[in-house]
């Protein structure tokens, strides 16, 4: 083992001509990419716009959804069963983040977020049964929060409370608030 570990080098070559033992030489250049490199950060964070597409199991975060359109603001709550609709900050369903085939969203009581594709409620945002679970991706930047289900933004309508994944609606700005 000795034989092995003496043949790494221990100790770098500076720009000044000095040596340094590695972890010090690794912070020096460290230093000098923050320096140099402080903007690069933000430049490919606002080009490339990227989003949460998932999020770690082992997080296992608590959200309430915030939603506002049109000058409508409030939480995502429903009542079991039901679909989501509108409700102040204090009734607003908490949700825990899972990653189950994708981003999915359920409740304590084991209810998963999706839209329905039946007739009479297509494209309204409620809980389904796990084999019925929808899958999502949030854009931070964009405040979106977009259904595998049907590809449509969580939108809201101004004819009544409901909360929707339709085209044809107001796309709600979305914030995932910790519980």
């Amino acid at each position: 083992r000795a034989n092995i570990q003496g043949r790494f080098p221990t100790m770098a070559l500076t720009e000044q001509g000095s040596m340094l033992p590695l972890q010090q030489w690794n912070d020096s250049l460290r230093g000098l990419a923050q320096t140099e490199f402080a903007n690069v950060h933000d430049v490919i964070i606002g080009t490339l716009m990227p989003h949460m597409g998932h999020i770690s199991m082992d997080q296992n975060r608590a959200f309430r959804i915030k939603l506002s359109a049109d000058g409508r603001q409030g939480y995502f709550g429903w009542t079991n069963p039901g679909w989501g609709w509108i409700v102040d900050k204090s009734a607003a369903t908490k949700l825990t983040a899972v990653y189950d085939g994708g981003l999915c969203f359920r409740t304590d009581d084991n209810w998963w977020l999706s839209v329905g594709t039946a007739p009479s409620r297509k494209g309204y945002v409620g809980f389904f049964y796990h084999q019925n679970r929808g899958t999502w991706e949030y854009n931070p930047k964009t405040k979106r929060l977009k259904s595998g289900v049907n590809d449509a933004v969580m939108s809201l309508h101004s004819g009544d409370s409901y909360i929707y994944c339709w085209p044809d609606y107001v796309a709600a700005d979305i914030e995932l608030e910790e519980v």
